[in-house]
């Protein structure tokens, strides 16, 4: 074996290990990002909906709060949220 070739052993050894290094460093990061994918988009999904049903009440008792009570064939409703509290 000439001395050019171990050297090119060796160089073909450094970037092979270099290149499995970075292979294992993409597919953990990959995996932790989608960990965390998995982990929050459910977190905000549910915090949205939560968040969005505390704007409607406080929407609906700030809409309905001047109103005073109907009166609809002969029938008093005091309180009135929504649509169907009518019937």
């Amino acid at each position: 074996m000439k001395w050019s070739e171990g050297l090119s052993n060796r160089m073909s050894n450094i970037i092979r290990r270099y290149i499995d290094h970075m292979k294992f460093g993409a597919y953990m990061a990959f995996s932790f990002i989608t960990f965390l994918h998995v982990l929050l988009v459910p977190f905000f999904l549910s915090l949205y909906i939560w968040l969005f049903n505390l704007y409607n009440e406080c929407f609906t008792k700030e809409a309905l709060d001047g109103l005073g009570d109907f009166n609809i064939g002969g029938q008093i409703i005091q309180t009135v949220k929504y649509a169907d509290d009518l019937y």
